[in-house]
């Protein structure tokens, strides 16, 4: 079922959302934030990024109570879970990129435990989280789909990345707003781009896939396809709204499907070495697509047809698509170009298989083609 968001971007539009394994409600409105402060259950408390801009918030936002969370590095989120519980919020209002909803999502499950558990427990679902704050997720940049996901991705101090599971991590309600997403320089805009082209292009191929899943990450690669390019090297307001579809599309896709070995490989190198999330997963795409589309051309045909390639084979198509990204970004395509050692490449691939979205990927992935395909990057 393919979702009827508006590139127009209409005032107000009401998304019904017929994916029968995604409960939130998706609202397309201009002035979000401002929208979703009047009506949130009371009293409303605004989560937000440190780079969030007062510009972003109207005249009902502004009164409203505002907490700051830096990151999602799991101290970040504890802290915000304590502020939770001293205020006790009838709803939390979470605007911000991947960073602040993930950990805004957490922080609601956790306030509504008696005690503090470990990380390592909540990972693993031996404590389950408890969410009693009504939840609202607006994004501002275009790609991470966490609005419409189950998941958070957590960072330990020390730079591992894990990931939280539960029902609880549903939002109520998602509320896209393309405009706020209009201060994205090309960089980001490119970075959260690949990640919502990551989250389509895994979909497909992901053991998990279904003709739903397919219809909505091939109309997630057709909005990439048409807008992405431009939205990096001369947004307009169409562009955005294009890219804030694709990104909800990609990420309702892969609240069913799970990411696979593309995410997996990524994970150390926004860790460790700080690259951007979408930037990983773009490189890690350059790696993994030839070896995907021996073991299953199908899939890969599929995505290289909806992102409108043609003339070369599927995987090639594709990341030609992805290279000319980075460029139109003024980024190299390398991972050299981002201080990656031929060193990392080998630990990183040691340790990708033991990802759990790694087991999502098809049979048959030969890692030293991968490991080939990386050191060749560097």
């Amino acid at each position: 079922m393919v979702l009827a968001v508006s590139e127009t971007a209409p005032q107000r539009q009401i998304v019904q959302i017929e994916c029968g394994w995604n409960p939130v409600r998706v609202l397309s409105e201009r002035g979000a934030v401002d929208m979703a402060a009047r009506n949130a259950r009371s009293p409303a408390v605004l989560v937000i990024g440190g780079h969030s801009r007062r510009s972003e918030f109207g005249e009902a936002a502004n009164h409203r109570k505002r907490l700051v969370v830096p990151s999602s590095r799991w101290n970040s989120v504890l802290a915000l879970a304590a502020e939770l519980r001293r205020l006790r919020p009838g709803s939390v209002v979470a605007v911000g990129g991947g960073s602040v909803l993930d950990a805004a999502k957490v922080a609601c499950g956790l306030a509504g435990l008696p005690d503090e558990p470990a990380l390592g427990d909540l990972v693993n679902g031996t404590i389950p989280l408890r969410r009693t704050i009504e939840l609202w997720q607006i994004p501002t940049t275009a790609g991470t789909g966490s609005e419409v996901t189950k998941w958070s991705s957590i960072w330990t101090e020390d730079g591992r990345k894990v990931s939280v599971e539960a029902d609880a991590l549903y939002a109520d309600v998602a509320v896209l707003d393309p405009a706020l997403t209009a201060s994205m320089d090309a960089r980001l805009t490119a970075a959260t781009g690949l990640d919502a082209l990551g989250h389509a292009v895994e979909s497909i191929w992901s053991r998990n896939h279904r003709p739903e899943t397919d219809r909505l990450a091939c109309h997630a690669l057709g909005l990439i396809a048409r807008h992405l390019p431009d939205a990096v090297s001369g947004p307009t307001a169409r562009h955005r709204t294009g890219m804030s579809s694709a990104a909800l599309h990609a990420g309702l896709a892969l609240s069913w499907c799970r990411s696979t070995a593309p995410h997996a490989l990524s994970y150390p190198f926004t860790g460790v070495l700080g690259i951007e999330h979408g930037l990983a997963v773009g490189l890690m795409l350059l790696a993994v697509l030839e070896p995907t589309e021996r073991i299953a051309p199908q899939r890969v045909e599929l995505a290289a047809n909806a992102l409108r390639i043609s003339g070369s084979s599927g995987s090639r198509g594709i990341a030609a698509f992805v290279k000319d990204i980075f460029s139109r970004a003024g980024l190299t395509a390398r991972l050299g170009g981002f201080g990656v050692t031929p060193e990392f490449v080998d630990q990183t691939v040691a340790a990708a298989a033991a990802q759990p979205r790694f087991a999502n990927h098809p049979d048959g992935l030969d890692m030293d083609e991968v490991r080939g395909a990386l050191l060749r990057l560097v």
